[in-house]
């Protein structure tokens, strides 16, 4: 069921109107909440892509539902490190994550508000290492 949803929401992360685009990142900001989807790393993981990929969206819309969508994201990895831990989360999502959250915050004001959300829970969730792992490994 999970991979079906998965499916259906990534292919409409594409769609040409903009429209279904916004609701499919709203859509993974909702799943990343419910536990058993939090639980699967894969699908983490592939939300964390779709996400990031959604911030860069031309669509103004598709953003602010992306974004807002990241900052769920980003609380629901501090309750993943506390009840499962995130190794099986590949590093270079969270930090993509990370470095869309940072350059968010100079986007339109209702994706700045969702981004610093998302940068507080990321903040609240990464220790020290992990913040500075881009900083010594360029």
């Amino acid at each position: 069921q999970r991979i079906t949803i998965m499916s259906m929401v990534s292919g409409l992360t594409c769609d040409q109107h903009p429209a279904p685009r916004a609701s499919a990142c709203r859509s993974i900001g909702v799943y990343i909440l419910i536990p058993v989807f939090r639980e699967d790393a894969t699908f983490v993981a592939d939300s964390g892509r779709l996400l990031v990929a959604g911030m860069k969206d031309d669509n103004l819309q598709v953003r602010v539902r992306a974004c807002w969508s990241l900052a769920n994201f980003c609380d629901s990895l501090d309750v993943i490190k506390s009840t499962q831990g995130i190794e099986d989360i590949p590093i270079d999502v969270i930090l993509s994550v990370a470095q869309c959250c940072i350059s968010s915050a100079q986007d339109n004001d209702k994706v700045k508000c969702n981004a610093v959300r998302a940068l507080g829970n990321f903040a609240k969730f990464a220790s020290k290492n992990l913040l500075f792992l881009r900083l010594t490994n360029p």
